[in-house]
């Protein structure tokens, strides 16, 4: 995943003294409060002395959405290192000795430290860097347009290479636009460091996913509850999509069986709404329920001439990763 070439270092590493760490982070999903990917450099005394990227495992769901920006997926983290190893090693490297740096710095600073609130832990840097407050002050002061400070959109304007939402691409960046302002613009930098916010962070666990078995027995329920018509299914599609996507967002498992089960019960035309209840079905394991679910949205789409392909593509994958598992049991 991250093996994209970055820029090639000029003959001093850093035009500043002091030590900065440069990180980027990568969450799961849209909780925002832990991290899935960490990269990293460190710069001491103009040198740099660590540059680092690495997985994490943050032993909880990945929602869609995210895997959409960066790509990564649960089972890309199954074997990688929890945040407490991690932090064991490069821990040092956030203390008070350091300035942070990164692109919108406080961003990143609150997962992480929201995430370290598990461990009883917190970033022990006092100031930091942010190159969106760099850039707006020598580029966009005064006229400032949605989506200038997008780091894709500096990197392009600077000419800096970036494979955005690769962590390793996207702190390199960083990195290269605090060289560029000092090469071109002579940075002062002093005036760009603030001190870190002080905030407390309230340790929320993640959501561990339920079982296979738990879900089959709740869907055999709720199966039951739309066809009796009982209260608890007795919502309109649209309040039931909303729902839905409120809980597939949230990482509520069991609400999104509910809602989307009822929004395609009353015969639901969202597309997403049949993908995301698949992807759920078969990241418990549920692989005949995601089937399931994929063939009843491809009659649907049929049925209302819609857009049915992805639909079609996301079940033939799941025909030859089902056909792939029985040849592996059966060798």
């Amino acid at each position: 995943m991250y093996n994209d070439s970055v820029n090639a270092y000029s003959e001093y590493d850093f035009p500043f003294p002091g030590k900065f760490t440069f990180v980027d982070v990568e969450i799961p999903n849209l909780n925002n409060n832990c991290i899935c990917a960490i990269s990293m450099i460190v710069v001491e005394d103009q040198k740099e002395v660590l540059r680092h990227t690495e997985l994490i495992n943050p032993k909880t769901y990945f929602s869609s959405a995210n895997i959409k920006i960066h790509g990564i997926r649960r089972k890309d983290v199954l074997q990688a290192r929890t945040l407490s190893a991690f932090w064991k090693d490069y821990g040092k490297y956030f203390s008070k000795d350091y300035i942070i740096a990164a692109h919108n710095t406080n961003s990143d600073i609150s997962v992480l430290n929201k995430d370290l609130s598990r461990l009883q832990k917190k970033i022990g840097a006092q100031y930091y860097i942010d190159t969106m407050d760099i850039m707006s002050d020598f580029y966009f002061k005064g006229s400032q347009q949605k989506g200038d400070l997008k780091l894709d959109n500096i990197a392009r304007r600077l000419g800096i290479y970036l494979n955005h939402h690769n962590p390793e691409s996207d702190v390199n960046a960083c990195y290269e636009i605090i060289r560029f302002m000092e090469n071109y613009h002579d940075l002062d930098i002093q005036s760009f460091i603030k001190p870190i916010p002080a905030r407390k962070h309230k340790v929320v666990l993640p959501k561990n996913r339920p079982s296979a078995a738990e879900v089959r027995q709740y869907l055999a329920q709720v199966k039951k509850q739309i066809a009796l018509k009982d209260e608890a299914a007795n919502i309109q599609k649209n309040t039931a999509e909303i729902k839905g996507d409120r809980c597939y967002r949230h990482g509520d498992y069991f609400g999104v069986v509910l809602n989307y089960e009822i929004a395609i019960a009353k015969k639901s035309k969202s597309m997403g709404i049949y993908l995301k209840l698949a992807e759920t079905y078969e990241e418990l394991g549920m692989v005949p329920e995601a089937m399931r679910v994929l063939n009843s949205g491809i009659a649907r789409m049929r049925k209302s001439k819609g857009n049915y392909y992805p639909l079609r593509r996301a079940l033939q994958r799941l025909k030859k990763k089902q056909k792939s598992s029985q040849v592996s049991a059966e060798s």
